[in-house]
């Protein structure tokens, strides 16, 4: 399960809440979010979560190139499940 959010000042926005299933759809969803130019330059963090924690944080204040700015960047996300997938797969 991946969970998807704003948050202002560390407080979750409770309307912008999603939740999904699929890798690609949560994926999709956070480039959605951080490509929104609605929110450039605003003390806002777009969240993506899965049951084990955050996997990446979009700061929109934050310079291109920084850590937390994943404008460009979604492919290089930590899927945990892919990890896990890819070390069963050496394993066959």
């Amino acid at each position: 399960m991946y969970k998807l959010y704003l948050s202002i000042n560390e407080k979750k926005l409770p309307w912008s809440i999603e939740r999904c299933c699929d890798q690609e759809i949560a994926a999709a969803a956070f480039s959605d979010l951080v490509n929104c130019r609605d929110l450039e330059c605003a003390d806002f963090v777009a969240v993506l979560e899965d049951s084990h924690g955050t996997l990446a944080q979009h700061r929109f204040t934050d310079a291109i190139g920084s850590p937390d700015f994943w404008r460009g960047r979604i492919q290089d996300i930590p899927w945990k499940n892919a990890q896990r997938r890819l070390r069963e797969g050496r394993r066959q």
